[in-house]
């Protein structure tokens, strides 16, 4: 009787379960196979230590030179360069995502799966920059828009910009834990419904609208394993006037919506990374249309305009397997994924992975590491005239690769 009672109430689990998603599309390219250029990373790239610095965001919008802003996993958001001469990394504190609070900050170094820790610590994802107004826009998981202004008493502290002396980033971080960077939440509801994963932001070219991702209206960024696991397609993509204060939601029934990038310098459309369904989606921004743009060999994540006009660059942080496959299709290893998240936040290979591709869909370049040395999981792909970086959620580094 026992063991019948124990096979009833595993019956009785199994069947109360949701329904395993359905299949994605066979994965069709591999880097052996690839007819585009395949660069391999491992000794052409570096690293320096940095807490999990998701996307960038440089002041210099035309060359992406000097400073740039990054987030980090805990909370903060920091501003770094490499210097002009000695070319090595500078960087000083600016901010904490959501703002000062009384939370203790010690405990947000530490990777958690708990949405109170992680709001209590902010966690800063996407990141744009007005060049006009000199405010930098950031989309946190758990605090929906908000808008930063930097400090000109601790930016006058920056006397020399040739300067390479610690002592003077030391001291700019200083300035501002005592006179923080003021942020402002500028969104955090839209349609009665409140913004409960904010992932990346765009601003336009007349600096007036701001597009946000919401990747979920049913789960926070520490439950992403349900978005993985379900796919529940409620994603939005949001669109935000400065001037009247408005918002309003121009797509709808995404799969786990998370970066984009403008298609054209005419911005008549938005690609958006579907992470759970493997793939890139065209939104019209004219007739606000959904159409599928590209089917990609892993989970991406951030997408990011390539020097080449017309042309981007996609982070996949994780490749698509046939054990992955397996896993997210298992009613039963998905329901575990979701109780136990952290037995399977280091499922996969470890490896890097990014493509650069153009408006037609057509795949150009491929970087490309298979054993995850020295850089991996690459959420972002960001090129600049000297450089690419590479920003990650999973990696505890600023990588990057010299382009000459």
């Amino acid at each position: 009787m026992y063991i019948v009672a124990l096979l009833a109430v595993a019956i009785v689990w199994f069947l109360s379960l949701p329904p395993s998603p359905s299949p994605l599309p066979p994965v069709t390219w591999s880097p052996d196979s690839s007819e585009a250029p395949v660069v391999q990373l491992r000794n052409m790239s570096s690293r320096f230590p940095m807490n999990y610095p998701e996307s960038f965001a440089f002041i210099n919008q035309k060359s992406h030179t000097g400073w740039f802003f990054t987030g980090l996993y805990n909370g903060e958001i920091l501003k770094v360069r490499f210097h002009p001469k000695t070319k090595q990394i500078q960087y000083h504190f600016v901010a904490v995502s959501g703002g000062p609070s009384t939370h203790n900050r010690s405990k947000c170094d530490r990777i958690s799966f708990d949405s109170v820790q992680e709001s209590l610590c902010s966690r800063p994802l996407g990141l744009a920059w007005d060049t006009k107004d000199e405010t930098l826009f950031i989309a946190d998981a758990y605090h929906g828009l908000l808008s930063l202004k930097l400090s000109p008493i601790c930016e006058s502290l920056l006397e020399n910009p040739q300067s390479s002396a610690r002592g003077e980033m030391k001291a700019l971080s200083e300035c501002y834990k005592k006179n923080p960077a003021p942020v402002t939440h500028l969104l955090s509801n839209v349609d009665n419904q409140p913004i409960l994963f904010s992932n990346a932001v765009l601003l336009d070219r007349s600096q007036r609208f701001i597009y946000l991702i919401d990747s979920s209206t049913l789960h926070t960024r520490a439950e992403i394993f349900h978005e993985i696991t379900q796919r529940p397609r409620s994603g939005r993509l949001v669109r935000y006037d400065r001037k009247t204060h408005e918002a309003r939601v121009i797509a709808s029934g995404l799969a786990f919506a998370n970066g984009m990038a403008f298609l054209d310098e005419q911005q008549t459309a938005v690609i958006v990374a579907e992470t759970s369904l493997a793939r890139l989606t065209k939104i019209d921004l004219a007739t606000d249309a959904q159409s599928h743009f590209l089917d990609l060999p892993g989970y991406p994540d951030n997408i990011t305009p390539a020097q080449d006009p017309g042309t981007f660059w996609v982070g996949l942080p994780t490749m698509r397997s046939h054990f992955l496959d397996t896993v997210t299709q298992n009613r039963v290893s998905c329901a575990l994924m979701r109780r136990f998240p952290q037995l399977f936040a280091q499922v996969g290979k470890r490896n890097a992975l990014a493509l650069k591709v153009n408006a037609q869909g057509q795949l150009l370049r491929v970087l490309y590491e298979p054993e995850g040395h020295p850089v991996w999981c690459l959420s972002e792909v960001h090129e600049t005239q000297e450089r690419i970086l590479f920003g990650s959620y999973g990696m505890p580094y600023l990588g990057w690769m010299e382009k000459n």
